[in-house]
């Protein structure tokens, strides 16, 4: 399973976080660009992007809870729910995909639907709607999906990919980089 390296991470307006992401091609190539959470009722699910967008917060809610716990967060996959509607993103922060996921950041169909972040015991550690954030501790009253999944959720990674916009990517080397001149530092 290919996931995604998140790096930066923003609030939209609304209950939207964007990471700066990449991932690694099935032909061997780095994809480099945005990953996007949306809860908005009228474009509710997950996208790829080239431009991270305008109207970002830094410093919201989600965001700082994110970076509290999950500084270097790896995203394992997008899973997503047929039964429920919801969209889950399981979040890494041990170095590896091998462990159970510590963190999920769940998109939950609903009136309004929600962008929570949730702990591995199932607690959300904050909340995001149309209608404001909550930063109350509350329990999931279903469990934890399984990670890897279970054949309960559909893991769309592949599909998002497929259908990303085209952005450049990097070859399996890293892109060359050159030092900045000095003397244009210099004043």
């Amino acid at each position: 399973m290919s996931g995604f390296k998140a790096s930066k991470c923003f609030e939209g307006a609304g209950p939207v976080l964007i990471w700066a992401a990449t991932t690694r091609l099935g032909d061997g190539r780095w994809w480099k660009g945005y990953l996007i959470a949306d809860a908005q009722q009228q474009s509710f699910g997950v996208r790829l992007a080239a431009a991270k967008g305008d109207d970002l917060k830094v410093n919201g809610g989600v965001v700082t809870m994110i970076r509290k716990h999950a500084r270097t967060a790896a995203i394992g996959a997008v899973l997503a729910d047929p039964v429920h509607g919801h969209i889950w993103l399981p979040l890494f922060t041990g170095g590896g995909y091998s462990e159970t996921p510590r963190y999920w950041l769940q998109l939950a169909q609903g009136l309004p639907p929600e962008l929570r972040f949730i702990d591995a015991t199932g607690t959300a550690l904050i909340r995001k709607s149309s209608q404001g954030t909550y930063t109350k501790r509350w329990t999931l009253p279903d469990a934890l999906p399984v990670y890897p999944p279970d054949g309960s959720l559909i893991d769309i990674t592949a599909t998002l990919l497929r259908g990303c916009p085209k952005i450049p990517c990097h070859p399996t080397s890293a892109p060359t980089w050159s030092k900045p001149n000095a003397q244009f530092n210099q004043r």
